[in-house]
């Protein structure tokens, strides 16, 4: 295809041929049909490959194949069949014979597509399963970001309390810290004074230094002088040893060439003995050939004249032989050519007739063997069939991938509502944790506090807290007094009843007792505070309380009956400690709440998810179902194509039969004839 050049001309690395096609019907594949004729282009390029151009756009090599094809003229289309190459169609491989109808019939190319397309749908079905590999892989990521997520806010929550722990923490460090300095201080005022002491060391010894310093010179000349002796005894000492080596060197030197003398001398005196022995055998053998040579010109005289007359009587009886043995050679040549040549005319005739039987036997067994027209239509109803359960299957993939949608947004969906959930019942622990670490704070008291032993409706904090005070911290019960240095004991309790000591408040006051719940040891203090309306109104009743008798409001503020006042805005602990307290009350109740919703919410993601994977595997089943009812599609196909092309290839195969047989005749006449010819001639 490339030139390669020649003596005379050089080579040439490129080769293009150029066709141009007539396309006024429009019959082209869409892509190249915008021209009433194609000029497709083949270049090749030496090392490079070729490069295919369709009036002048560059093209795939496929494509040009393709146009080809169609046309039903490509590179091995089946054109016109010579006479004689109808046995050599029928004898061919089914693939051969298959291309050839295939382009008699116009179909390679949509073969060839055909082919392409299933390509590309296992390449898609192969990219599907890897897609839903990667998606069931991306959502496992998601549920574990998911528990990520939640780690996340309970670990702030926790952050957070153990910041505020670590604050107290580091506050009781730095304490410990001040403490230690203090002792360091101390410890570095007794160093100072080490150091002192040891600079007046130092300095004495410095003195000392100096001294030994001016004796170093005449020290270091000695050792300089002794150091050089020692240097050259050991060069002299290095010089000797070397000397030593030396001598040894070519002690070995000379032994080993004494042996090599030794050895040369024994080996010339077997070179001397062997050269006299070859002189006395060259002697005697040149004396034999002298006396060989004595008469030899008469010898070969008598030799050469009785030599030409044996050639001359040698060559009249040998021209004899020859004329004799031509005539004999041709006869015997032509007879056995005639011999052969009617044993081949009977093989022929044997073998044509063997071929006739055969033919005869298979054209009967193609007959036995023929299609029926109930299996072609069973074959088509098979692929109809195949269709249908394949539409079914597209159908059941699309409906169950619609579902596992609507599921996967109602998991996502509960999955938000959960993850809100959770953080609302994250806050409340968190403040539930805050809460009790505020309210189990260390006191002074070994005990626990009245405080805690007390219920207050809400709204009534601060009035409680100013009435009583730090009086809430003191604990109460048997036995407190032997370790406590202030609680209370409700002495009188028992036997007195307090309603009968009690004066009655002015009208609109309401008696604290009335809104607080606790131990029966404060029943007698808090029947004795009521609760005003307004700070306003427990300053102009103030005058008129009876001894023993406050007043508080519910915003807090004390008046007592001996004229005493705590302003509104005075602090209170006891009042923060009991808002807290109903605070913490509050968060637990509607902690539990949230909880309860918690794990209906969870119920539902639990429930959602196992409708989820419940469809996930259905989707995997009716995909799986989808590509065994397309394979049972193309096995039907492949079926009723197969039977098509059977029946074609009986009839095909029938017609060449019958041709061969008619040639196998014609053959069988003319060796019958031949074998006369030659019979008749070899008598």
């Amino acid at each position: 295809v490339i030139f390669g050049g020649s003596s005379v001309r050089p080579a040439r690395n490129v080769a293009e041929v150029a066709l141009f096609v007539d396309n006024s019907d429009r019959t082209v594949p869409a892509e190249l049909n915008d021209a009433p004729e194609l000029n497709i282009t083949r270049r090749i390029e030496r090392t490079k490959g070729s490069s295919y151009r369709v009036n002048g756009r560059e093209v795939r090599g496929r494509d040009v194949q393709l146009l080809f094809a169609d046309a039903g003229t490509g590179a091995r289309s089946a054109g016109i069949v010579n006479q004689g190459r109808i046995g050599a169609i029928i004898n061919a491989k089914p693939s051969e014979r298959r291309i050839i109808l295939e382009e008699a019939a116009n179909i390679r190319g949509l073969h060839t597509r055909r082919h392409e397309a299933e390509l590309r749908l296992k390449a898609a079905e192969a990219n599907l399963e890897r897609l839903e590999d990667v998606v069931n892989a991306l959502r496992t990521q998601l549920n574990g970001l998911r528990q990520q997520a939640r780690q996340a806010v309970r670990y702030r929550s926790v952050s957070e309390q153990i910041r505020k722990a670590e604050s107290v923490l580091l506050h009781g460090r730095w304490q410990a810290q001040v403490a230690k300095r203090l002792v360091k201080a101390t410890i570095l005022r007794d160093a100072e004074a080490a150091v002192g002491e040891a600079t007046g060391q130092a300095a004495r010894e410095s003195a000392r230094q100096a001294d030994l310093t001016a004796k170093m010179p005449a020290l270091r000349q000695a050792e300089a002088e002794a150091s050089a002796g020692l240097q050259r005894l050991a060069l002299a000492q290095g010089e000797l040893d070397s000397e030593q080596q030396r001598i040894v060197t070519a002690r070995s030197e000379a032994k080993s060439r004494l042996r090599q003398i030794d050895e040369d001398v024994e080996r010339e005196t077997a070179l001397a003995a062997e050269a006299r022995e070859s002189a006395g055998r060259l002697g005697t053998e040149w004396a034999t050939i002298e006396k060989a040579k004595e008469g030899e010109q008469e010898r070969e005289a008598a030799a050469t004249t009785t030599l030409a007359g044996a050639n001359t009587l040698a060559a009249q009886v040998e021209a004899q032989i020859s004329a004799l043995t031509e005539v004999i050679a041709t006869t015997e040549a032509r007879r056995a050519v005639l011999q052969r040549q009617v044993r081949m005319t009977i093989e022929r005739h044997d073998r044509l007739q063997q071929q006739l039987e055969g033919l005869d036997h298979l054209h009967q067994e193609l007959k036995e063997s023929t299609v029926a027209p109930s299996e072609v239509a069973a074959a088509d109803q098979a692929v109809k069939n195949a269709g249908a359960r394949m539409e079914a299957a597209r159908v059941a993939v699309d409906i169950t991938e619609k579902q596992k949608g609507e599921c996967a947004a109602q998991v996502e969906a509960v999955w938000d509502a959960l993850r809100e959930l959770e953080a609302v019942a994250d806050k409340f622990d968190a403040e539930v944790g805050a809460l009790r670490d505020m309210l189990s704070a260390d006191t002074s008291s070994r005990m626990a506090p009245v405080l805690d032993q007390i219920t207050v409706e809400t709204g009534y904090e601060n009035a409680l807290g100013a009435s009583l005070g730090d009086d809430l911290t003191a604990p109460v019960g048997a036995g407190v007094g032997a370790t406590e240095p202030r609680y209370w004991t409700g002495a009188g309790t028992e036997e007195v009843n307090p309603q009968d000591s009690i004066s009655a408040f002015p009208a609109g006051i309401v008696a604290l007792d009335q809104m607080v719940r606790g131990p029966a040891q404060l029943t007698r203090r808090l029947a004795q505070i009521g609760v005003a309306s307004d700070p306003g109104e427990a300053l102009r009743l103030q005058a008129g309380l009876a001894q023993g008798q406050r007043l508080t409001s519910l915003e807090g503020g004390l008046w007592r009956w001996d004229g005493f006042v705590v302003a509104v805005d005075a602090p209170s602990a006891a009042a923060v400690q009991m808002r807290q307290r109903n605070r913490l009350i509050d968060i637990e109740a509607r902690r539990q709440a949230v909880a309860g919703d918690l794990a209906a919410a969870q119920g539902r993601v639990l429930v959602k998810r196992d409708a989820l994977a419940g469809l996930s595997e259905r989707e995997k089943q009716t995909q799986v179902d989808q590509r065994e009812a397309m394979g049972a599609v193309d096995g039907a196909r492949k079926h009723h194509g197969a039977l098509l092309g059977r029946l074609v290839e009986l009839e095909s195969k029938l017609r060449g039969i019958e041709e061969s047989r008619l040639r196998l005749e014609a053959d069988r006449a003319e060796a019958v004839e031949q074998r006369g010819q030659d019979e008749r001639e070899l008598v």
